[in-house]
């Protein structure tokens, strides 16, 4: 017999009670039309008679292809998306022969003097770099303020390592901004301001912040 399949026998095991809608299949059978074909008349075959079942036997086929690959389909054979990259930010200071800083961008350098130590610079760091912060988030909200700060630090040794080191940092800042904003409003463009600061972020002993809107407390 030619074509993917073959009679290959009734199997009485696989026999089981009458269909209830064959008694239907005849009536389709009936409904549809006669083809003419070049050799013959052909109708569609009856229908297979209730308590007989035919064991069907299939050809071999040849197996498909894979969709993705050679190996079978599956997630492991999904193409692997590259994990996005983070920014990156790199800054660049150098120092000449008296010790004055040179910014990579330009820009005046900053002169040794003893009234600016280390320490003062980097009270200075944090307070701008909280500023710029907030400067960058404040413009996304299509507003304006105007700032004061005043930072403070404390240096001495710490008791897990014994060395010197900053212990405590804060920074109280008075800001006032242009147009007014709602209280939630406020607080969520100051908590930002806070988190995207580089230099405070790095720092171990975390900054306190205090913030004054308008010369009033939050």
């Amino acid at each position: 017999m030619s074509g993917g399949f073959r009679l290959a026998g009734v199997d009485h095991r696989l026999e089981r009670g009458a269909d209830r809608l064959g008694g239907h299949a005849g009536e389709g059978a009936r409904s549809l039309p006669r083809v003419e074909h070049a050799n013959a008349l052909l109708a569609p075959a009856p229908p297979v008679a209730t308590e007989v079942a035919l064991g069907l036997v299939e050809w071999a086929q040849p197996l498909h292809g894979g969709t993705v690959g050679a190996r079978p389909d599956g997630a492991d054979t999904l193409p692997v998306m590259a994990e996005q990259r983070a920014r990156v930010f790199e800054y660049r200071v150098s120092t000449d022969a008296d010790w004055t800083a040179h910014s990579d961008r330009g820009g005046a350098g900053i002169v040794r003097e003893d009234a600016w130590t280390p320490e003062h610079l980097l009270l200075a760091s944090l307070t701008r770099c909280t500023l710029t912060s907030l400067e960058y988030h404040a413009r996304r909200a299509d507003v304006t303020f105007t700032s004061r700060a005043d930072a403070h630090a404390t240096v001495t040794r710490r008791e897990v390592d014994g060395r010197f080191a900053v212990v405590e940092t804060s920074v109280a800042f008075d800001v006032s901004f242009e147009p007014e904003l709602e209280a939630e409003a406020t607080r969520d463009l100051l908590a930002k301001a806070e988190r995207d600061c580089f230099v405070g972020a790095s720092l171990t002993a975390k900054p306190t912040y205090t913030w004054k809107v308008d010369g009033e407390e939050l």
